[in-house]
């Protein structure tokens, strides 16, 4: 017996039709050819129609272990127009609602981008390619109008073995929540597969290691292809400034400057006061004129060294 997860067909339409039923405005929905449309019976305005297209395909890998659909879906939102006068001023007399409609479906086809890109992806359902769009217009009875979009959605799955009697296929997609997909190529032999049945698998992101655990308790581990590097992450934002650091010490007094040039000769100063007049010698010396030639010696002193000495005729004394 052999497990393995499949994303059906079925399964796919039921998960449209969850989005429907949680979405506030849809009222119905439908699955099938645009011309069965309200042949079985009256269809409940807006609703939303499902058509599987011609372009689907399935992706074959080189070695031919893989087979990955790409399943084309028209997705038609569809309402009433409203006839009636004046519906919206703006649109004038005898106006309809049309504008309103394709504004609403619209949204609708939005809607649904979003919601298979936060609720599928985690089972391995993924948009490929990017979602088309046009106004379309129901001529008939119904009188209705709307946008039909195209999606093109990629399913993995795990396709090692042919499930046979007494194989058993589960699908929990509301349960597995594998971001990888598990092909032969990952694992050691995919006869295992075809032997045992698993009741539990862990993941190691460490070591990148599968681990399966089989009914009588024995584990297989799988090691995981180590993938390549991935790209610089972007530059950081600029930190904030830092605080002002502490003040810094005095430094050293610095060297002595060199002398100045020599200041200017000052101003002549002003004439000194009259000295005051000197007293008469006790003994008063009369000089003799004598010739220049013959003196030999110049003397001074006070009166009373004078008086002291024996004159010479040779002699010229200063008394101070």
């Amino acid at each position: 017996m052999s497990i393995t997860s499949i994303i059906s067909l079925n399964q796919l339409i039921k998960w449209f039709q969850t989005f429907q039923q949680n979405h506030y405005f849809l009222k119905d929905f439908g699955f099938g050819e645009p011309y069965s449309i309200g042949t079985s019976r009256q269809m409940d305005f807006p609703y939303m129609w499902v058509t599987m297209n011609e372009d689907s395909s399935i992706q074959t890998s080189t070695n031919n272990k893989s087979a990955i659909p790409d399943i084309s879906f028209s997705i038609m939102f569809m309402d009433k127009i409203n006839n009636q006068p004046n519906y919206l001023d703006t649109n004038g007399f005898q106006s309809d609602n049309s504008q309103e409609i394709l504004s609403d479906t619209l949204q609708c086809v939005q809607d649904l981008i979003v919601y298979i890109q936060q609720n599928w992806q985690q089972y391995g359902v993924l948009i490929s390619q990017d979602v088309s769009f046009y106004p379309a217009v129901d001529e008939t009875t119904d009188k209705a109008t709307g946008v039909v979009a195209r999606f093109v959605l990629r399913t993995r799955q795990v396709n090692c073995i042919i499930p046979e009697s007494p194989a058993t296929i589960v699908v929990q997609p509301a349960q597995a929540t594998y971001s990888t997909l598990l092909t032969c190529e990952t694992l050691d032999t995919c006869s295992t597969f075809q032997t045992y049945a698993y009741t539990g698998v862990s993941y190691n992101s460490g070591t990148t290691e599968l681990t399966l655990t089989s009914l009588d308790g024995s584990t297989i581990s799988v090691s995981g292809i180590t993938g390549g590097g991935g790209g610089s992450g972007t530059s950081g934002t600029s930190g904030t400034s830092g605080t002002s650091g502490a003040t810094g010490s005095n430094g050293t007094n610095g060297t002595s400057g060199t002398s100045g040039a020599a200041g200017v000769s000052g101003a002549t100063g002003s004439n000194g006061t009259s000295g005051t007049s000197g007293t008469t010698p006790a003994n008063p010396i009369t000089l003799s004129p004598v010739s220049p030639t013959s003196l030999s010696y110049v003397w001074s002193g006070t009166l009373v060294q004078y008086n002291a000495l024996t004159p010479d005729a040779n002699t010229i004394y200063f008394i101070v």
